[in-house]
């Protein structure tokens, strides 16, 4: 082919083959646009959970500790009330 022969050739069929190169690239960048988009988002699951996580152990030792608090007292009162029951007696 001459060179004039291929410019004519890219100028007739050129739009189609251009359009398909243009296609197969918008699609490629979309592709790895949501690839990357999605690792991104696993990665913030994953650190929302030790998060919560974490959170929820110290919710658990904060129940826990009032709990004890709690049952200590009212068995400090129930010794108390017995005590004083004996010594009423």
């Amino acid at each position: 082919m001459n060179p004039i022969d291929l410019g004519k050739a890219i100028a007739e069929t050129g739009t189609p083959i251009i359009t398909a190169i243009m296609l197969i690239l918008v699609v490629a960048l979309v592709w790895y646009l949501i690839k990357r988009q999605t690792k991104r988002e696993d990665k913030q699951d994953i650190e929302r959970i030790k998060k919560q996580e974490k959170y929820d152990e110290e919710q658990k030792e904060d129940r826990l500790y009032h709990r004890n608090l709690i049952t200590n007292r009212l068995e400090h009162i129930n010794d108390v009330s017995l005590k004083n029951t004996e010594l009423n007696v």
